[in-house]
């Protein structure tokens, strides 16, 4: 690459590596094929480059014609759902520019009355960041609900999302989000989830959260750890295979919780002191 004095060439690998669907790929490869010419001295090696420069293996009219059959799926039942969900969080951790243009695809789902459909593109969205341009009031009212009201795991895709999208304008959806956490947690509702979006929230947003720290640390303090809430119920942990106290599992959520918010996001900016 060194011996190359054309800067065309950089040019044209640099839009193959940009471009996510298939055949506007291969048509940018044959013309840098073309523009340097079987006779180039390095022609085999260029080509071959080319070659993995290019998506020959997915896109994004794969991932279109996935969202579609998704879509679809919805009303016949169709048992191919969770694993096609499964294959575009794949590409979607793998080849996230491969989403450019599915965004009213990805949209239409995050309305759809599914919770369990919401965790799980939730997830896909959290990979995608910046390389999708979607608007966060377009699929707030889902995030929201799920950091609320679903698992741990989806709470925390939900807050990466919100994290990616969200706009100086629109902190406000945080602030109100942050009341409402508060205010199911002293309500003693949901609370695994409860603690996972807001010590996801102090990662993110240092200064939304540092107006409810003194709350919510109080409330770990005092309910969790000196009145131990709940601590006579038992659950069986999956993961560990075994029962587990359930006061024990808020006492580590808790901790969780603490050590997030004295270790914000290195991309944001502000950081609690730890005292």
């Amino acid at each position: 690459l060194n011996e190359l004095k054309d800067s065309g060439v950089f040019d044209l690998l640099l839009q193959l590596l940009h471009e996510p669907a298939f055949l506007h790929a291969k048509t940018l490869r044959d013309e840098f094929l073309k523009k340097i010419g079987e006779k180039h001295p390095h022609f085999e090696f260029l080509e071959a480059l080319s070659l993995k420069c290019s998506n020959s293996i997915f896109g994004s009219e794969h991932v279109h014609y996935i969202l579609n059959h998704v879509s679809a799926s919805r009303y016949t039942h169709n048992d191919l759902e969770g694993s096609s969900v499964n294959l575009l969080y794949d590409i979607s951790r793998n080849f996230p520019i491969l989403f450019r243009g599915s965004e009213h695809q990805l949209k239409l789902l995050m309305m759809e009355d599914d919770l369990a459909l919401h965790g799980k593109l939730t997830q896909i969205l959290a990979n995608l960041g910046s390389y999708i341009s979607t608007k966060i009031s377009e699929i707030y009212p889902q995030l929201e609900k799920l950091c609320l009201e679903g698992t741990r795991a989806q709470a925390k895709s939900a807050i990466s999302v919100i994290a990616a999208l969200v706009g100086p304008s629109e902190k406000f959806l945080v602030e109100d989000l942050c009341q409402k956490l508060v205010q199911l947690l002293f309500g003693e509702r949901n609370i695994p989830t409860v603690l996972q979006s807001l010590g996801c929230i102090s990662q993110h947003f240092v200064l939304e959260f540092q107006k409810h720290r003194n709350e919510v640390t109080s409330y770990i303090r005092e309910r969790i750890f000196e009145e131990t809430i709940t601590e006579a119920a038992v659950q069986f942990d999956q993961i560990a295979g075994c029962e587990v106290c359930f006061g024990c599992k808020m006492k580590i959520y808790g901790l969780k919780l603490l050590v997030k918010s004295v270790l914000p996001n290195k991309e944001v900016h502000g950081k609690e002191q730890i005292s």
